[in-house]
């Protein structure tokens, strides 16, 4: 049985979790082997991540600035107690986003330039999706699939919530799965998870805890392993040797 089900619908789905599950399958997780496909990693004092675009495969150096912005998001967003955790069933992805005629600029050049450009601009905004796996239908799950849909920005504008829009489908507005907003473009996926080998750490007050984590722009999300079920398979890789610098552990 993979967690524990809701009534309705989400009974026979994997896709659906229930809160009342989230601790356990969280400590299993964050305690795995495996980390992120393709995470970014940290060389010569710089960032670094391999990106698939379009036909090419590409390593961009990934600006500072970018990293501590989504730091400080998921750094708060836990603090708000607008998600639980940063792994698959609750706060695991987000959706880059840059305004309709920025993006219209930089799609005329290169792909690592655009890249290059659009992860840099302060312009750059974030949809994050939480509660990723909370089926909408368990009581239980109501409280976080209200807060599910987080704006973040790259600017210095703190974080909002978002809803579904009456435009969107029934299916998304049950489920409160928001749309990025109107006016931009949609850039790259940015998938995030807990991790006890993860590059980066963040202080978690609500559990008094240190948690590291990857950030990967891999397009292939992790998929249920068929042995257990209630885990994800993520792709081994080898963690960096070189240690983390001090401004993305200790201060964030």
């Amino acid at each position: 049985m993979v967690g524990t089900k809701a009534t309705g619908t989400c009974d026979k789905n994997p896709w659906w979790y229930s809160y009342a599950d989230v601790d356990r399958l969280y400590e299993k997780h964050y305690n795995r082997e495996s980390q992120l496909k393709d995470a970014i990693y940290f060389k010569d004092g710089a960032f670094f991540v391999k990106i698939s675009a379009g036909i090419e495969d590409l390593t961009l150096e990934i600006p500072p600035s970018f990293l501590a912005n989504i730091m400080v998001h998921l750094r708060d967003g836990l603090e708000k107690e607008w998600f639980r955790y940063v792994f698959w069933p609750d706060l695991n992805h987000g959706h880059l986003f840059l305004p309709d005629e920025i993006r219209k600029k930089y799609v005329k050049l290169e792909w690592k330039d655009y890249y290059r450009l659009a992860f840099g601009d302060r312009k750059l905004g974030v949809l994050y999706h939480a509660a990723e796996h909370f089926c909408h239908l368990d009581p239980a799950n109501t409280r976080f699939i209200e807060t599910r849909n987080i704006l973040g920005w790259f600017d210095g504008r703190p974080m909002e919530l978002t809803t579904a829009k009456l435009g969107d489908n029934l299916k998304h507005i049950e489920a409160n799965n928001a749309d990025i907003p109107e006016g931009h473009s949609l850039i790259w996926p940015v998938e995030i998870s807990a991790s006890k080998k993860g590059l980066f750490r963040i202080f978690d007050r609500v559990h008094n805890r240190f948690v590291r984590l990857d950030i990967s722009f891999a397009t292939k999300y992790g998929i249920y392993d068929s042995t257990t079920e209630e885990e994800r398979t993520l792709e081994e890789r080898e963690v960096p040797e070189s240690p983390l610098p001090p401004h993305y552990s200790d201060e964030l």
